[in-house]
């Protein structure tokens, strides 16, 4: 994900994934620039649909600039 570099939009993001009963398996986190700093979260997800709906509600929180999915 990329979002706005400020104070507590990584809370916003983690409550609203615990509002979908969706577990974090693991976050990471790193600056791109002074606006803007990318999140990586490996989710706990039971398929491809669980996960676009997802990504769709994460992509209109306030701060979210661009959700996308990453093959391992």
């Amino acid at each position: 994900m990329e979002v706005e570099n400020r104070r507590g939009v990584i809370a916003v993001i983690a409550t609203r994934i615990n509002s979908m009963d969706i577990n974090i398996e693991k976050i990471a986190t790193g600056d791109k620039d002074h606006l803007f700093a990318l999140v990586d979260l490996e989710l706990q997800v039971k398929s491809r649909v669980h996960l676009a709906r997802v990504m769709k509600r994460l992509r209109i929180i306030d701060g979210v600039r661009k959700v996308t999915r990453v093959k391992n």
